[in-house]
């Protein structure tokens, strides 16, 4: 197998720092065929490298380092900054936040398309730290409640999630300007016939997620 025939950047990355070799990325990729187990499982499982070894080969890839998060206090107001749903499905743990950005806790190699959707969920900016999965997955059930909730369910909370963060944007109505709209929609011509629901409001504003 040449190295261009390697799709897995995690192995690809592997294979080029000279951590595993042809032979083993092939048994790898053989058995990730077979049984449909992530890269990171097999590669621990098989004896390849030691999920201390992975993670720092995983952190440099995300151009940033290895926490002890199980040593970290996190606030309970940046827990909050991501749904239990998202934190779920992408197995992350927000560690910092603000009004602009997050940074989140992860221990396998998350792909840009997946990137691109937690951003676009949590209308934040993202970056990330590498943790142990013992240590992110205790989080999870400390903080977000059981992960026995299945994939079908998660997706159904995410879209929901998700249209209602898109309603909002474009609508962009709060309470404060409701009367301004009732006085407006008072003005209409006479004779002119307004029908239900016929007025729509301001203009769309991005979601922030108060802490």
């Amino acid at each position: 197998m040449s190295d261009r025939e390697i799709r897995d950047p995690l192995l690809q990355n592997l294979l080029e720092e000279g951590r595993v070799t042809p032979d083993q990325v092939r048994e790898v990729v053989e058995e990730q065929s077979r049984t449909g187990r992530p890269t990171r499982d097999l590669l621990i499982d098989m004896g390849l490298l030691t999920e201390d070894e992975l993670l720092e080969s995983i952190a440099e890839m995300l151009g940033t380092r290895v926490v002890n998060l199980a040593a970290l206090d996190i606030p309970q107001k940046v827990l909050k900054a991501v749904p239990a749903s998202v934190a779920r499905m992408y197995n992350v743990v927000p560690v910092e936040a603000d009004a602009q950005s997050v940074v989140l806790a992860t221990f396998d190699l998350l792909s840009p398309e997946e990137v691109d959707e937690i951003a676009f969920v949590l209308t934040r900016d993202v970056s990330f730290l590498a943790a142990r999965e013992e240590d992110i997955k205790t989080y999870l059930q400390r903080f977000y409640g059981d992960d026995s909730e299945s994939v079908v369910d998660m997706l159904e909370e995410l879209e929901s999630e998700l249209e209602e963060t898109e309603g909002m944007v474009e609508v962009g109505v709060s309470e404060g300007n409701a009367a301004e709209l009732e006085r407006a929609a008072n003005l209409t011509p006479r004779g002119q016939v307004r029908e239900p629901g016929s007025l729509s409001g301001g203009t769309g504003q991005g979601l922030g997620h108060p802490l």
